[in-house]
């Protein structure tokens, strides 16, 4: 499921700055939560999607919106990625 959210998050990146967020906090804390570490080519598109993001929103929106995204809970997050209109 994370990995899926990683990969969700690098589509939307530049178009959806919101929906990558919501889908880049909700993959970290389902990482710590499992224990699961990144590596190879998946530790390289989670850096990659992070310095789009910063780009697009700067650093304080980023580091805010990342922080806010993990403390969603699972269902809610499911919820609000479902209701973007990714056209």
């Amino acid at each position: 499921m994370a990995h899926c959210l990683e990969a969700l998050a690098a589509v939307a990146a530049t178009r959806q700055p919101a929906l990558a967020l919501a889908c880049l906090g909700k993959a970290q804390r389902l990482y710590e939560e499992t224990g699961i570490r990144l590596s190879g080519t998946d530790s390289r598109m989670h850096e990659e999607t992070a310095e789009v993001l910063r780009a697009t929103v700067g650093s304080i929106c980023y580091e805010t919106a990342l922080a806010e995204d993990r403390l969603l809970p699972m269902e809610d997050a499911i919820v609000e990625i479902e209701a973007w209109n990714c056209d």
